[in-house]
């Protein structure tokens, strides 16, 4: 179920501003992780490119395909620097 609340995180992302501001505030790559447990989004860094990919493939125009991957990026931008 991990993919699942990682399609959900991509899904929400965007109309939880606390969470984004918890996940930029994040001390390292286990903390960024435990803050998106503690939200309901339990997934490692395999989990969310494994949802990604089906997201990625549901997408019906090339608009909500760029808004996914605008999502995707911010989050890897962030774990990267987590």
């Amino acid at each position: 179920m991990a993919i699942g609340d990682a399609m959900r995180f991509l899904k929400d992302l965007d109309h939880k501003p606390e969470l984004r501001e918890a996940l930029y505030a994040s001390q390292g790559s286990a903390n960024l992780f435990e803050t998106l447990s503690k939200a309901g989004y339990p997934f490692s860094g395999g989990e969310f490119e494994e949802a990604v990919d089906h997201v990625h493939v549901a997408c019906q125009t090339y608009a909500e395909a760029d808004q996914l991957m605008t999502r995707v990026n911010w989050f890897r931008l962030v774990s990267a620097n987590a």
